[in-house]
């Protein structure tokens, strides 16, 4: 059964603040570990998965449940803001429309209503704004007839009900061959309703990958006015809005080498764009943004490509900083782009970002800008928590997870007493409930690992294991390709962990293994390294570069794989490029399946612009240049 696990990071608001012990994890059973995410009230975060959402409260000792809503479908992860006060939105994505609850300022959630679309199907994702007095803002898109993407936008003034909801964007459906080029939109309202909802288009899906930023704004008690162009940046770059209580607002905009802030007051369109920085990252840039009540700000970004953290700060009616670098980028792509971009999974060299860069969290409290982030720490990822005093003081980085099960959706919380919280999602299957308390003293379980039955690996190395009370375990190759194992004991016992795609050396030779083992809730953790002699077995073979075929046919290219000997089920990708370096973003891809027994498979790819084609298997990628 698969959960996510909700830990937290207590920390005394203080300008440079010491690091702080992390509190029992809390376990909820079936949430989607991408779907947690703050509200925006003190404390409180927003889970969801198919079937439910689920609101936790934080406290700085512990954390537990609190408003649940059963489902009987949802299309993505549910997304809720809220105010200090209390008042909140909570839209949740149905499989032809959306959901949407309503919070008054000190009350609890409303029932949900529905916003149905009978002739469309939910894509999944929505965006929510509120204002302190109540007034709320509801976005989402649809898959319409004839392949029509459309964008809707529902108001509500405080205290009253939803109007009419506006369609905003209106376009075509592009080819779900894209990978994973999206595009992106986002919700701002302010005191009295004056609303803002930004967007991009769907970039195409050949590089450079340029698409426009549009915003339509709606005065309070008015309509949406006509969308305006704001800005243009590239396919794998996201902007981001941020709206204060009296109208203001900010967009940071990744455009092409810098990354600009616009902004505007209550009644007024967005100004000229100002840069903050210049940007070399040559996939893209993802921004996040926080604006505070007196127009203080931060605006953080990471490379899609190269990732980092960077950020500049500003106080209230002062210019912003120079580029803080909170987090090194990488200094060169270190994986492979072309299964990267086609959504394919690879063993990343310890400590890389991989693609995509950080999805950053930023908030502003009391004078301190916090930002959230989950970052590579060694072969895994870990959560991050960067704080900058505003006004005169150093940024304090804190790091913690990560040595058992990756983190995901690292944030910063304040809670109901102004102190800061980090709170992150973790993947690992954990089914045990924690109670509160500040740091864990309890001793570690003894875990005895054994060796391999045979040094002869096809692709699986199996190492049996033995804990003499409740554990959590994992493996990682230190320093050759292959995926690790996790596994948990409830109590003492053994397991196996299963490491796979190893890639053994091919005659006998060292293969490093690094073991983390942890208690119950994996908050203290001890590794080791064990070295193993090993050997790879064949399996099967695949038949070289020859016999792999590219053949252009009018606009597509076909290309077929062809393997011999014995061939347990394989997923190949197709991707076609305009060159054969790893580094050069390619422009198509595809898959083929090949069963046990198969031979041979064929697919297609567009023509247009591909002279090589890459077929990528496991840890393996072959060239083939078409015909």
């Amino acid at each position: 059964m698969r959960t996510i696990l909700l830990a937290l990071l207590t920390l005394s608001l203080l300008s440079t603040p010491a690091l702080a012990a992390e509190i029992p994890p809390l376990t909820m059973s079936e949430m989607e570990v991408g779907c947690a995410a703050p509200t925006g009230l003190p404390g409180e975060i927003v889970t969801s998965d198919r079937k439910a959402v689920q609101l936790v409260n934080v406290t700085p000792n512990g954390i537990r449940t609190g408003r649940a809503f059963a489902l009987e479908y949802s299309a993505g992860c549910a997304v809720a803001a809220s105010q200090p006060n209390g008042a909140g939105v909570l839209a949740i994505p149905d499989d032809s429309g959306v959901l949407v609850a309503l919070r008054e300022p000190g009350g609890d959630w409303s029932e949900p209503r529905d916003f149905p679309d009978d002739e469309g199907l939910s894509t999944g994702k929505v965006a929510v704004a509120v204002s302190e007095a109540g007034d709320a803002l509801v976005v989402w898109q649809n898959v319409g007839p004839r392949r029509r993407v459309r964008t809707y936008a529902a108001r509500r003034l405080a205290g009253g009900t939803f109007g009419t909801p506006v369609k905003l964007v209106d376009r075509r459906q592009e080819s779900l061959s894209e990978g994973v080029l999206d595009d992106w939109f986002a919700a701002g309202i302010a005191n009295g309703g004056e609303a803002i909802v930004a967007w991009t288009g769907l970039p195409p899906g050949r590089p450079p990958h340029r698409t426009t930023v549009k915003v339509a704004i709606a005065p309070a008690g008015g309509e949406f006015g006509a969308p305006t162009e704001v800005g243009g940046q590239t396919g794998y770059s996201t902007p981001s809005l941020t709206m204060a209580p009296d109208g203001r607002a900010l967009l940071a905009l990744p455009t092409p080498g810098r990354v600009e802030v616009r902004e505007r007051t209550a009644g007024t369109p967005f100004g000229a764009p100002t840069t903050v920085a210049k940007v070399s990252d040559p996939l893209g840039t993802r921004t996040a943004a926080a604006l505070g009540a007196a127009g203080e700000a931060v605006v953080t970004w990471s490379g899609t490509g190269l990732g980092g953290v960077h950020s500049a700060i500003r106080g209230a009616g002062g210019p912003f900083s120079a580029s803080l670098p909170t987090a090194a980028a990488d200094p060169r792509i270190r994986y492979d782009l072309w299964q990267a971009v086609s959504g394919f999974t690879q063993d990343l060299p310890s400590g890389s970002w991989g693609f995509g860069g950080a999805d950053v969290t930023a908030r502003i409290t009391n004078g301190i800008a916090l930002l959230g982030w989950t970052g590579p720490r060694g072969r895994t990822t870990a959560a991050n928590l960067a704080t900058y005093p505003l006004l005169a003081g150093a940024g304090v980085r804190q790091t913690l997870g990560g040595e058992l099960a990756d983190t995901w959706n690292a944030f910063p919380l304040t809670l109901a007493d102004g102190t800061v919280a980090l709170a992150w999602a973790d993947g690992a299957l954990r089914l045990h409930a924690a109670t509160g308390a500040p740091a864990d003293t309890s001793p570690l379980p003894e875990v005895r690992v054994s060796p391999p039955k045979s040094p002869r690996v096809s692709g699986t190395l199996v190492l049996p294991f033995r804990c003499s009370a409740a554990c959590e375990v994992r493996a990682e190759l230190v320093d050759r390709h292959g995926y690790g194992s996790f596994k948990r004991l409830k109590a003492a016992g053994s397991g196996r962990l299963r490491l796979t795609d190893v890639d053994a050396p091919e005659r006998l030779g060292p293969v490093r293994v690094r073991f983390t083992i942890g208690g119950a809730d994996g908050r203290r953790t001890r590794s080791w390294t064990t070295t193993y002699r090993l050997v790879r077995k064949r399996a099967y073979r695949l038949i070289g570069l020859a016999p792999v075929r590219a053949e252009r046919r009018g606009d597509r290219v076909r290309v077929t794989v062809r393997v011999a000997g014995r061939v347990p089920s394989e997923l190949f990708a197709l991707v076609g490029g305009f060159g054969r370096r790893g580094n050069v973003e390619p422009l198509a891809a595809t898959s083929v399946f090949l069963e046990p027994r198969q031979r041979e498979a064929t697919a297609t790819l567009p023509a247009a612009g591909v002279r090589w084609v890459a077929v990528l298997w496991g840890s393996k990628r072959t060239f083939v240049r078409v015909r």
